[in-house]
């Protein structure tokens, strides 16, 4: 290990051991050849070691020039548990345009041989992808007291808590809990146990924490408390949910019911009964869960709880967006958002605001997500759930957008909290972006894994909704590169959430089973599967998923172009181009740069231009040939009629007119047929009068 000592210069950021910091960063900017990915700094105790990981900070927020890969902090990693391991492994092998640079820190001493970190970072010096570091502080501070937390006494706890030495509080704390119960002080306990698990979040140890919540409940209900026990498995539940264990938190949402009622607490009722339906609806009870939540609602409003008012509104919100309703969750997220604001609830706000930026995501309003997250990301007060969601959130749509920069940068950032804090739904959302944006960059492998990785952590969890699109991309990767066996395990996950009947998880499902009959028997196999996605996914009643639809299209193109629609396994070329310029016009509604791209290279090897070069007209946005068929159905025509004038097939003329009802933004033909008459009596009205 290379040793510096980092005396003061009196130049901020200029310490030597600094300077070794910052010129591995600049050669990582270059692209020196043989500059490992990762560094590993280890810091010293107390004030010095703060300092240094202050001047860290810095280093690792200085701008990155355009191209070079983004740069990511990961602290404290000798508190860090195994997903936060594997995740720097991941991010270490990275190469090429997914490339990432990882500034780690630790603490002075050597962790266990079986620790996490120990193994990491004997693999990673192993394959050269590793460089470290130990820096000394000039002043060496001596500890507060005997310095030992074990024989810490509350003063020594609240000064360690007080000057933010999460480690040394947590010891002190958990060492004063032990002392409270063996001595038969249960009430003191609870609240040691408490403030302990407080600590064990700030240092990113989601398991601990849950623990210490728990034992801290047990003791609450040994002193008699049960209204503080009841606060601390609400929190449990809560913290069981976005790590996607619903059952778990439904079991112990039981146990804080009878703390609620034993201690006549009507708010806690009313947080209990809204966090159950939420969890109902998200177990795939949809109906009962949302009318679970409105009911909570209901009360609180009536009773004057505001507080538990803003969090039900929340719950209904998210019940509503998992039972396939975006357009009511938008609302209802308006809803809390405008309750928040009179009754002044700002962390419970931007939890809101990041949420429905979500739900603005799905539903392709790509802005109006944008502008959610950066209302979020810019306040330096939100919590850090609503920031990690709407870093994340918002890095998926910046992915989309097709500014791939920005986008792995925040991407990035939010994965890595997700991580080391248990939040499955963006994990999952953020290794879907970075997932796309690795494709963009023909970085397969990094792609394929972190597809492996989103099916591995979605089959351990029961999180089934925020996966949908993601595992649908992943089989389609999964089938391109002849992986069966990946394929099947996303059929299995698939099959368990298509069990809810909800049109986007059984669109997803029989994409998953085309892409499997793809590698068993070919694409006349797969296509009918493909084709009932579609179906599903754009019947009058479905959700609308913009992009879900356009990643659909282009996987059936590709499909019908490799002869799926005929048996005999002859292309059809016309279908295919069909189905491309029907994704095309989903897309640059979006403003989706990254799938058109998609789209334009496929057309091109379909011999076709993209959209603006192919004589679309700038008053409908059809083709001649759209145009012409929508006219001929609207004289009566049906679609054999039409294809008999044209001499087309029938199935074209019906990918043409299906093709013609997205591009005017409808839903049905009757729709479509409306809005050509509304362009057509428009222009005659802009036209010069007749004499």
């Amino acid at each position: 290990m290379a040793e510096a000592t980092a005396g003061s210069t009196g130049l901020p950021g200029r310490e030597p051991g600094i300077a070794h910091v910052l010129a591995w960063l600049d050669a990582r900017a270059c692209g020196t050849a043989d500059t490992p990915p990762v560094l590993l700094v280890r810091l010293p105790a107390g004030a010095g070691g703060a300092r240094l990981a202050d001047l860290l900070r810095s280093a690792a927020n200085r701008p990155v020039p355009d191209g070079a890969p983004a740069v990511l902090l990961l602290e404290d990693l000798q508190h860090q548990s195994r997903p936060t391991f594997d995740l720097l492994v991941e991010l270490a092998d990275r190469s090429g345009a997914a490339a990432v640079t990882v500034l780690g820190s630790c603490g002075p001493a050597d962790p266990p041989p079986d620790h996490p970190l120990s193994r990491a970072r004997a693999g990673l010096r192993g394959r050269g992808l590793l460089l470290e570091l130990r820096l000394h502080g000039e002043h060496r501070v001596e500890p507060l007291d005997d310095g030992d937390p074990g024989r810490a006494d509350h003063g020594d706890a609240l000064r360690w808590e007080g000057a933010g030495d999460h480690v040394a509080a947590a010891a002190a704390l958990a060492a004063l809990a032990d002392r409270a119960g063996a001595a038969g002080r249960p009430g003191e306990a609870g609240d040691l146990l408490s403030r302990l698990a407080v600590q064990q979040d700030l240092l990113a140890r989601p398991g601990e924490a849950l623990l210490a919540r728990e034992r801290a409940a047990a003791a609450h209900d040994a002193a008699g408390r049960p209204a503080d026990a009841a606060q601390e498995r609400l929190t449990v539940a809560v913290q069981l949910r976005a790590g996607g264990a619903v059952s778990e938190a439904l079991d112990t949402l039981d146990l804080a019911e009878a703390g609620a009622r034993d201690s006549a607490r009507v708010d806690l009722l009313v947080r209990v009964a809204a966090l159950r339906g939420n969890l109902l609806a998200r177990s795939g009870q949809g109906a009962a869960g949302v009318a679970g939540v409105r009911a909570a609602l209901d009360r609180a409003l009536s009773d004057g709880l505001w507080s538990a008012a803003g969090e039900a509104y929340q719950r209904l919100a998210d019940a509503l967006e998992h039972t396939g309703d975006y357009r009511a969750a938008g609302r209802a997220y308006e809803g809390a958002l405008q309750h928040c604001h009179r009754h002044d609830q700002d962390d419970t706000g931007q939890v809101c605001r990041a949420c429905a930026a979500a739900v603005m995501l799905t539903r392709g309003l790509l802005d109006r997500t944008l502008a959610l997250c950066g209302e979020v990301t810019d306040d330096p007060d939100a919590p850090r759930t609503a920031r990690a969601v709407a870093t994340g959130v918002g890095g998926l749509a910046l992915a989309l957008r097709g500014q791939a920069g920005p986008a792995r940068e925040s991407l990035l950032r939010a994965r890595v909290v997700a991580v080391r804090h248990d939040l499955v739904a963006v994990d999952v959302l953020t290794a879907w972006g970075l997932a796309l944006l690795d494709e963009e960059a023909d970085a397969d492998a990094a792609a394929l894994r972190g597809y492996r990785g989103v099916v591995d952590l979605v089959a351990r969890t029961q999180e089934r909704h925020y996966c949908l699109p993601v595992l649908m991309s992943a089989a389609s990767a999964f089938a391109r590169h002849d992986r069966p066996g990946d394929v099947a395990d996303v059929v299995v996950v698939l099959g368990q959430a298509a069990s809810t009947g909800l049109p986007e998880a059984v669109a997803a499902y029989a994409a998953a089973l085309g892409e499997a009959a793809l590698l068993a028997e070919g694409p006349g196999a797969a296509l009918p599967h493909l084709r009932h996605a579609l179906a599903v996914l754009t019947a009058p009643d479905s959700p609308g998923l913009p992009v879900v639809e356009v990643l659909l299209r282009q996987r059936t193109a590709a499909l019908l172009a490799a002869g799926g629609a005929d048996p005999g396994g002859e292309a059809d070329r016309d279908l295919a181009v069909a189905q491309l310029r029907a994704a095309e016009d989903v897309a640059r509604r979006l403003r989706a740069r990254l799938l058109l791209h998609r789209l334009h290279r496929d057309l091109a090897g379909l011999g076709e231009m993209p959209a603006a070069a192919a004589g679309r007209s700038a008053r409908t946005g059809l083709t001649p040939r759209e145009e012409e068929v929508l006219r001929l159905v609207a004289e009566g025509l049906s679609n054999r009629e039409v294809a008999a004038h044209l001499v087309l097939s029938v199935r074209t003329v019906e990918m043409h007119a299906a093709h013609a009802v997205r591009a005017l933004g409808c839903r049905s033909r009757t729709d479509a047929l409306r809005s050509l008459a509304a362009l057509d009596r428009s222009q005659v009205g802009a036209g010069p009068r007749t004499p």
